[in-house]
Order: C-alpha cells, then structure tokens, then sequence
C-alpha cells in the first residue's frame, strides 16, 4: 500500500506542511492531545520526517524511531 497523500483533506494536508517547521514543544503539544486516527497519523508524518526533513526529530521522540537513522 503507497504512503501518498493524494486524495487526503485539506486540514491534513495543513498538518503535514506545519510539521516542517513547528518547534519540537509544538509537535509535543499536539501528541499530547491527539488520538486515534490523528495520532497515528501524526506519528506517521514524524517518522517520516526523521527519515528525510528533520532528522533529529529521532532525538527528541526515540519512542517513535523505527529502524536506524542517519543524522
């Protein structure tokens, strides 16, 4: 199954874009408040950002690492 975000909505589409600049407390402020769906959804999208935009996001949320991480 492809990770694409074709198709998704328009407030999701927003998350994913502020999860490329928000602060490290900001991202924690929304885990902190997110569930189900969201959160996974969330989680999802930091861990790909470790993957790629912001690598040190391993750092600071080692419980949502998957596999090794190149910083």
């Amino acid at each position: 199954m492809e990770d694409s975000n074709e198709g998704r909505s328009q407030p999701y589409q927003d998350v994913l874009a502020w999860l490329r600049t928000a602060t490290v407390e900001e991202i924690r402020g929304a885990l902190a408040i997110s569930w189900g769906l969201s959160r996974d959804d969330l989680e999802r999208r930091i861990r790909s950002m470790m993957k790629s935009d912001r690598p040190m996001l391993a750092n600071e949320f080692p419980k949502l690492r998957t596999g090794r991480i190149s910083l």
